[in-house]
């Protein structure tokens, strides 16, 4: 987990969004009026450039980490944010974001689940009453 604080500081309340890709989760701090999805992508650009080069030279993945320019940044209904357009328009605040690399020119596939329709989707077990157990 990493959390990115925004320079920005401009009149509406500043915000964080919860930025996933995989495994990992960044939690971006930014002004939802000024800053855009390109901001976001510069700041989890920076993270992994921070972890990739704090990390030991022994790492599997020791490629450096993507541009910019080689991420998206998705909604979770599957649709992309604009570069160029404030946040605010899009985004709220504690809202979960996905960002997917491109190598080589393909996109990496990426799986879009909600915090609730994971809650939904995964099966509560049961516990026995007391009752239920003295019957056997």
């Amino acid at each position: 987990i990493t959390t990115i604080m925004s320079s920005s500081s401009h009149d509406l309340k500043p915000i964080y969004v919860r930025i996933k890709r995989k495994n990992q989760t960044y939690f971006v701090f930014c002004n939802p009026s000024t800053d855009t999805s390109l901001y976001l992508k510069q700041q989890v650009s920076a993270a992994l450039q921070s972890l990739s080069s704090s990390s030991s030279e022994d790492d599997d993945d020791s490629s450096p980490p993507p541009p910019p320019q080689d991420m998206r940044i998705l909604l979770t209904n599957g649709g992309e944010l604009d570069d160029s357009k404030p946040l605010g328009d899009n985004v709220k605040n504690e809202k979960e974001l996905h960002v997917v690399f491109s190598k080589g020119g393909v996109w990496e596939q990426v799986d879009i689940t909600s915090l609730e329709d994971s809650l939904l989707q995964t099966p509560v077990p049961t516990v026995p009453t007391p009752s239920s157990m003295m019957q056997d």
